[in-house]
C-alpha cells in the first residue's frame, strides 16, 4: 500500500475522511465517502476541490495530501502547500504540523528551519504528537531555534506519552523514562 510523506497510508486518511466526512453536506459526504471507499481518488479530490475552495479546512488538509503525494491528482508540492496553509491558517493541527514539515524540507516552499519551527509549535500547543515530535527534535538539534536538550526531552515525552513511537525511541535513546 503506498504511505505519504509521514508514513500515513491511504486507509488511515480514509479513516480520517470518514469521521470528516458526515461534518460535509450528506450528499457530498456520501459521494466522497463512496469514492474513496471505491479507490477512486480523482473523483474524491473532484468532490473536495468546492468544499476546499469555500474554506472548509478539512477539505483543504485533505486536498493538499492528495497534491502532496499524487493521490487522485497531479503530484504538485506548490499545490500542495497551497492547501495546506490554507487549512493551518484556520488553525487545523495536522495541517499545521505537515506545514512545518514543508517547511523544514523546502517542500513547495523556499527551505525555512524559523518557519518550520513556527508552525510545529503551533501544532504542538495544540498537542499534536507529531507537531510534538517534529518541535522537539528541531530544538534538540538548535535547528531554527534555541537548542535545549531539557525543553525537547519535555516535548518527546508529551508526545511518547500519546503514544508517539519515535518519541519513545528517542527518550529511551537518551536514557530517558
Amino acid at each position: 500500500m503506498k504511505k505519504f510523506i509521514f508514513g500515513v497510508t491511504i486507509a488511515g486518511l480514509c479513516v480520517f475522511s470518514a469521521l470528516w466526512a458526515p461534518s460535509i453536506a450528506a450528499d457530498e459526504g456520501h459521494q466522497y465517502q463512496q469514492a474513496v471507499k471505491a479507490g477512486n481518488f480523482t473523483l474524491a479530490a473532484k468532490i473536495l476541490q468546492p468544499l476546499a475552495q469555500a474554506g472548509d479546512m478539512h477539505a483543504q488538509y485533505i486536498l493538499g495530501v492528495y497534491y502532496s503525494d499524487g493521490i487522485g491528482v497531479s503530484q504538485s508540492d506548490e499545490t500542495a502547500f497551497y492547501w495546506m496553509q490554507k487549512s493551518a491558517l484556520q488553525d487545523f493541527a495536522k495541517a499545521q504540523m505537515f506545514l512545518g514539515v514543508m517547511y523544514k524540507r523546502g517542500r513547495g516552499v523556499t527551505q525555512s528551519n524559523v518557519n518550520a519551527v513556527y508552525w510545529y509549535k503551533k501544532s504542538a500547543d495544540q498537542g499534536n504528537s507529531l507537531g510534538q515530535f517534529h518541535l522537539a527534535n528541531m530544538i534538540y538539534q538548535g535547528h531554527g531555534t534555541a537548542q535545549s536538550n531539557e525543553a525537547a526531552i519535555v516535548l518527546f515525552k508529551k508526545s511518547a506519552a500519546q503514544g508517539e513511537p519515535n518519541a519513545k525511541t528517542i527518550l529511551k535513546r537518551l536514557g530517558v523514562k
